[in-house]
């Protein structure tokens, strides 16, 4: 069983269509700062951090010096921000893609989970001065766990749903 979950993707980092796929590790201290230390953990993976500490972009520096081949940061709520512009000149040099979950899909991000991260493209027609459409380009991840994980989690939440049925009937 796959589940895609669209996340918006940093305008610094990689743009090119591509699938990124490795497993997932999370980043000692959480928000990477002030250095990783483990960043040997890190290298060929994907490196899941928390927002907060320093910039989007010094995070993806430094997750990208350690070798990890992509970055999903989790927000600190369920608004997804975009990680743009003011963030650009200092992400220079970034290669990996750096993408932002929320809160919840965050927390359910386990170390050694295997995912995709596939960066599509579409251009979209925004703003209108006399003939002229400015083209932007929105591109977005999509974060693929593998069917164990979740297996394992619908197998677990079906458990609890069946003991909670079954607490219920014995109450009534």
């Amino acid at each position: 069983m796959k589940r895609q979950i669209p996340a918006p993707v940093a305008t610094f980092g990689s743009h090119s269509p591509s699938t990124y796929t490795g497993a997932l590790v999370h980043v000692v201290p959480a928000t990477a700062f002030p250095s990783i230390q483990n960043a040997s953990a890190l290298r060929g993976r994907i490196a899941v951090v928390q927002r907060g500490d320093c910039s989007f972009a010094a995070k993806a520096k430094s997750i990208q010096a350690a070798g990890a081949i992509g970055m999903i940061l989790t927000n600190s709520s369920e608004e997804l921000v975009r990680m743009g512009e003011a963030f650009e000149r200092e992400g220079a040099g970034v290669d990996i893609p750096v993408l932002m979950v929320g809160q919840v899909m965050g927390k359910s991000l386990r170390d050694g989970t295997q995912v995709v991260l596939e960066v599509k493209h579409e251009l979209a027609k925004v703003g209108h001065h006399h003939r002229f459409h400015q083209a932007i380009d929105r591109s977005s991840f999509f974060v693929v766990p593998c069917a164990s994980h979740f297996y394992k989690l619908v197998s677990k939440l079906s458990r609890k749903l069946l003991n909670t049925q079954t607490e219920s009937s014995k109450l009534a």
